[in-house]
């Protein structure tokens, strides 16, 4: 791994949070969104979505781009509102 191969970085990234309805199947029917900035860390911000959740799934992203191209990154959880289409149990691959 090369880390001269990254042309930019943040050190206080812009996360997103999705809380969902209650577990169950009609949990992708309501979703509260809120934007969460100058925290520390992911950690600090998913123990702040935990204690929020009250019971309700949770999914945690992180702001990529710039103002005029910008995406999440998925960092926890599973959105609820998404298809089932995908193939299931894929594992991860990490290089380095």
């Amino acid at each position: 791994m090369d880390p001269r191969d990254v042309s930019w970085e943040t050190e206080l990234p812009v996360y997103r949070v999705y809380f969902w309805g209650l577990p169950g199947p009609a949990a992708a029917a309501a979703c509260d969104e809120r934007r969460v900035s100058g925290a520390g860390d992911v950690e600090e911000v998913l123990r702040w979505a935990h204690h929020q959740a009250q019971g309700c799934a949770f999914v945690g992203y992180v702001e990529a781009g710039d103002r005029d191209d910008r995406g999440l990154l998925r960092l926890y959880g599973e959105d609820p509102s998404a298809s089932d289409d995908g193939p299931s149990g894929v594992p991860a691959t990490a290089t380095g």
